[in-house]
């Protein structure tokens, strides 16, 4: 235990559990019918300061790619280091279709079946993460290479923001009518990863305290901004709030400045070692997170239609899915180390 924490930033994980407890509280909204709901009232608007809050979780995953991956180079090595995350997403696309057999009226667990869901993407309702991440994973190498061609801060500094302009900028302007070139919207994993880059090099050096300061007034302004924009109708799931939309971009790379700057050294190890268990387990605990989701929020909304009064149970539906998913991914992980171990003694 205490080697692998050594060698862990316990930033890091406390970013990467900020962001799995982060996806599971935006699929609160998700599931819960936040989305059908017109936007009115003081707890609708504290659920939308809520959704805009944890809305990081997608950013700080593809952020921390970038602050770790910076220095990986093109090698067989690396290819191959993606091997773990295959598995995984294999083993619980398997779980989670052997689930779907289950609950699905007309659907068959079969081998055709779970291989098209994997190859497709759909064993877990969330695994459109996994199809993109494995795409950014191609490139990084050269992502890398590019990034460290630019040999000054100000080089990196214009590569930063020419990415901003094509996948972030846009969407201040462009709610209403197009002013500026947005064909490059869906280009935002790879901004985010050269801002996390980019702040492993050059963190913004600013005071803890300042820093939440303006993470929190970052949130609050933002929901004020989601809240009247709209007012009296439906939350729309407009440019400006989507993943690569200039809120999520702002709150964060604050977020994670704050965690990353921080001296955690004198952490307790203890505090340590749940960081960063959970951080180990986040990629497995948000894709088998769509089996706890699919079974708990119809029975949440079953028993309470109303939106409006499923606030009160937001931070029981969250733990409950937490709770579960990191079991089930603990005991995913432990069948992919068992095997692990099984194939290095049998190429020994």
């Amino acid at each position: 235990m205490s080697v692998s924490l050594e060698k862990r930033n316990p930033g890091i994980d406390i970013i990467k559990t900020i962001a799995v407890l982060s996806v599971i509280s935006v699929h609160f909204f998700l599931n819960a019918g936040f989305y059908n709901t017109p936007v009115l009232g003081k707890r609708m608007f504290v659920m939308v300061f809520m959704r805009t809050l944890f809305m990081v979780c997608v950013p700080l995953f593809l952020i921390t790619t970038g602050f770790l991956a910076k220095n990986k180079v093109l090698s067989k090595k690396y290819f191959f280091s993606v091997s773990r995350v295959l598995i995984l997403y294999i083993l619980s696309s398997i779980v989670c279709s052997i689930y779907k057999s289950y609950v699905l009226p007309g659907y068959v667990f079969s081998i055709k079946q779970v291989v098209l869901d994997i190859l497709n993407f759909t064993g877990s309702n969330y695994a459109w993460y996994v199809e993109m991440y494995l795409g950014l994973f191609l490139i990084i190498p050269f992502l890398n290479a590019a990034y460290s061609s630019l040999e000054t801060e100000k080089n990196k500094k214009i590569l930063i923001f020419v990415m901003l302009f094509m996948s972030t900028i846009p969407t201040i302007f462009n709610s209403r009518i197009k002013i500026l070139p947005f064909w490059w919207e869906n280009i935002y994993p790879v901004t985010y990863y050269f801002i996390g880059s980019y702040l492993r090099e050059y963190p913004i050096k600013i005071k803890p305290v300042v820093n939440i300061l303006l993470f929190v007034l970052a949130v609050l302004v933002f929901s004020l901004i989601n809240y009247f924009y709209n007012f009296g109708h439906n939350f729309k799931w407009s440019m400006f709030v989507n993943w690569g939309g200039y809120q999520n971009v702002i709150t964060s790379a604050l977020l994670f400045n704050l965690f990353v700057s921080t001296d955690l050294s004198k952490m307790k190890k203890g505090l340590k070692y749940i960081f960063f268990k959970i951080a180990d387990l986040s990629f497995c605990i948000y894709l088998v997170s769509y089996i706890f989701d699919s079974y708990a929020y119809p029975i949440l909304n079953a028993k309470i239609p109303e939106m409006l009064n499923k606030l009160p149970y937001f931070f029981i539906m969250v733990l409950f899915v937490f709770c579960c998913s990191f079991v089930l991914s603990l005991i995913i992980n432990t069948i992919y180390n068992l095997g692990s171990k099984i194939y290095k003694k049998a190429r020994a």
